[in-house]
């Protein structure tokens, strides 16, 4: 399934789109088994211009786990999780979902301004 989404207009339409569309991401795995979960945006570069940025989000990538799993922790004093580990992992990952599609939103956000307010000075000059 593939679903398109307006980029919110003003920073604070960011996080309300963020959270129906994890709550939507959350029935679809639950009833058809997500697999797959892309995000594509647009990120700002120097001056007005911006380019499309594609980030698989789900599943997790293999080369990032293995990547992480291979760097040195800090101290000898390993973290534990207290409670249930199924819920604490589910948490980590609704927070780098949401980390992951802000950032996405707030790129768009910031490269679509950009542009416009290029466009906006030329009008002038010209």
């Amino acid at each position: 399934m593939t679903k398109s989404y307006a980029v919110p207009v003003s920073i604070d339409a960011v996080t309300p789109l963020i959270q129906s569309l994890l709550i939507e991401i959350e029935e679809i795995r639950e009833t058809r088994h997500l697999k797959q979960f892309y995000v594509f945006h647009n990120q700002p570069k120097t001056g007005s211009s911006y380019e499309p940025v594609l980030q698989r989000l789900l599943p997790l990538d293999e080369k990032w786990m293995q990547d992480l799993m291979a760097v040195q922790w800090p101290t000898n004093t390993i973290p534990e999780v207290i409670g249930n580990t199924v819920t604490t992992l589910s948490a980590l990952i609704n927070a780098y979902l949401f980390v992951s599609v802000f950032r996405g939103s707030t790129e768009s956000l910031a490269a679509e301004n950009a542009s416009r307010l290029e466009a906006m000075q030329r009008a002038e000059k010209a």
